[in-house]
């Protein structure tokens, strides 16, 4: 049966994760537009997409393998399997990163300064670059096995929240110090501020390690199975959400890309209910699959994208509307001109809202190959679109090509779980549902 009451629990402690996240992302924002030049923030929007692309490759697509594999072992009680699943988790990536890393110091990131950025990176700042890329890495594996054991808040404050808070703590010192940031600088402060989510995971990882010990087994050809798919998912998604960063740095100026990043940021706040929803119901998505149970979860992912599409629409609004204000306020005058562009990616990402979690569906049900090719047929389109629009309208132009790869696969991953699989995950409106009472009974009765 679906447990009600942790779903629950596990909502709220993702709520409260990421708020965290979201409020120290808000500070980290304010404080590097207000201590770096616009030069040198767009230049750091470069490496910091580049360094999070990486991290993905260096995790072997393992994210929602290890949710499904933790979660099903914990389902049956084969702890053991938990536990191996954990080890070769973490073998996978530092394999890969033992490769990954020193060819990235040796002439990756050199090749990134030259082309991307238009300038050398230091050696010292390639180190801090390479530690950021490890950290990320190896951070993902401890903090998808919490996840895949219910321990929603623990993974939450790992993956990302607490991190999030160290270096916000950081820049509003430099702040209030009243002195400048540099680019290396801001990418030291940003690696080691990682480490604190490492360090968390460990700790909690070692507070549940009853839970990693006992019978069952995992096979380490099924989880690399599993996780190829994932990982050419992960690539192919990042992949199309970062180009847009890496197109305004290739063909526009530093200062063009800074304008397009605190657009893009900002605009993302639309899409945090959703995320939030997705972090805490996967284990559920993957064990209510698992017992075909598609009504039930039906009825539940429509309640979720209800619950974070009512914020997101008004957030959304607020955007339009006072969207110039909104910039000056947080960033400065200095990015004002990213208006425009905060309000094509907010309707984007408003489309992606009001979808539902269809991309988890399809993750989950075993059609992965299927979103795959929808990611990369929609990326492409995205690409192509920014690269035609970019030098004629500036970073309006990349948006409107971002706008229409969101729009794109979003709707062909919503209609393929509709048509294919069974289940609708667009909102279902009913004011009941705005009642806490209410939920409490629908999961009940689910």
């Amino acid at each position: 049966m679906f447990a009600r009451a942790p779903f629950i629990n596990s909502a709220a402690w993702s709520l409260a994760g990421r708020s965290i996240g979201i409020g120290g992302g808000f500070i980290v924002g304010i404080c590097l537009a207000r201590v770096m030049t616009p030069r040198d923030l767009g230049a750091f929007f470069v490496l910091q997409t580049t360094v999070v692309f990486l991290a993905t490759i260096a995790r072997g697509g393992l994210q929602q393998p290890i949710v499904k594999a933790v979660a099903e072992a914990h389902s049956s009680q084969q702890f053991g399997r938990a536990g191996e699943t954990l080890k070769w988790s973490i073998l996978i990536v530092l394999a890969i990163g033992s490769v990954l890393l020193p060819v990235l110091y040796v002439k990756g990131f050199d090749w990134l300064g030259k082309t991307l950025i238009g300038q050398k990176i230091p050696a010292d700042v390639k180190i801090a670059l390479c530690v950021w890329v490890g950290f990320l890495a190896v951070q993902t594996p401890m903090s998808e096995v919490l996840r895949g054991l219910s321990r929603i808040g623990s993974a939450v404050l790992a993956d990302g929240a607490l991190a999030t808070v160290a270096v916000a703590i950081y820049l509003g010192v430099v702040l209030f110090s009243t002195r400048s940031l540099g680019l290396g600088e801001a990418v030291t402060a940003f690696s080691l501020a990682v480490l604190v989510g490492v360090v968390w995971s460990a700790i909690c990882l070692f507070s549940v390690r009853r839970m990693l010990i006992g019978d069952g087994k995992q096979s380490l050809i099924e989880l690399l199975g599993m996780a190829r798919s994932t990982l050419l998912i992960n690539i192919a998604t990042l992949l199309f959400s970062s180009a847009s960063i890496w197109i305004c740095s290739a063909l526009l100026s530093n200062e063009s890309t800074a304008m397009y990043g605190v657009g893009t940021r900002l605009a993302s706040l639309a899409t945090i209910p959703l995320l939030v929803m997705n972090i805490a119901i996967q284990p559920y998505i993957a064990a209510m699959l698992a017992e075909s149970r598609r009504r039930e979860l039906e009825g539940l992912l429509q309640i979720t994208a209800l619950l974070a599409g009512v914020p997101a629409a008004v957030t959304t609004l607020v955007f339009i509307a006072f969207g110039t204000e909104i910039l000056a306020l947080i960033y400065g005058k200095a990015y004002i001109g990213a208006a425009s562009t905060l309000t094509v990616l907010a309707l984007g990402n408003l489309v992606n809202v009001f979808t539902g979690s269809c991309g988890q569906v399809l993750i989950f049900s075993g059609h992965a190959r299927q979103f795959v090719i929808l990611t990369v047929v929609s990326g492409a389109a995205s690409i192509l679109i920014s690269l035609s629009l970019a030098t004629r309208f500036d970073i309006e132009g990349v948006a409107i090509g971002q706008f229409f790869g969101v729009v794109g696969l979003n709707y062909f991953a919503w209609r393929y779980s509709r048509k294919v699989i069974g289940i609708r995950t667009h909102p279902k409106w009913d004011k009941r549902v705005l009642s806490l009472s209410y939920l409490k009974r629908r999961l009940r009765d689910s």
